[in-house]
């Protein structure tokens, strides 16, 4: 949403149900890396490094209680390619990832 204060009308302000979500929005924004433009329910507009990328959603997993993590797959937009985004703890996502070895380490990196 767009700031209301005087002189502050084109600054972007996020607004979310997660402090740690609106925080990693708010510093990619401010150290020029990138920000979020739109979402809808079939893409994500983003800005990469000064240049607009489309994502398409191909599906998403909303946060269950059992997966204690949430997922979203999008269609890379100059690739042909799939990419999944996964938001969650990390005792819940590394035992996910191809190579982990329950040790606590993901093999390989």
């Amino acid at each position: 949403m767009k700031d209301e204060k005087p002189g502050k009308e084109n600054n972007v302000v996020y607004n979310g149900p997660s402090v740690d979500e609106v925080c990693l929005l708010d510093m990619c924004k401010d150290t020029g890396i990138g920000f979020f433009i739109n979402r809808d329910s079939d893409e994500i507009i983003i800005n990469n490094n000064g240049v607009e990328e489309k994502y398409g959603i191909i599906k998403m997993f909303p946060f269950t209680s059992e997966r204690k993590a949430m997922s979203m797959v999008l269609q890379h937009p100059s690739k042909d390619k799939a990419i999944c985004y996964v938001k969650g703890a990390d005792s819940s996502v590394f035992p996910m990832c191809e190579g982990y070895g329950g040790s606590g380490k993901l093999s390989g990196f």
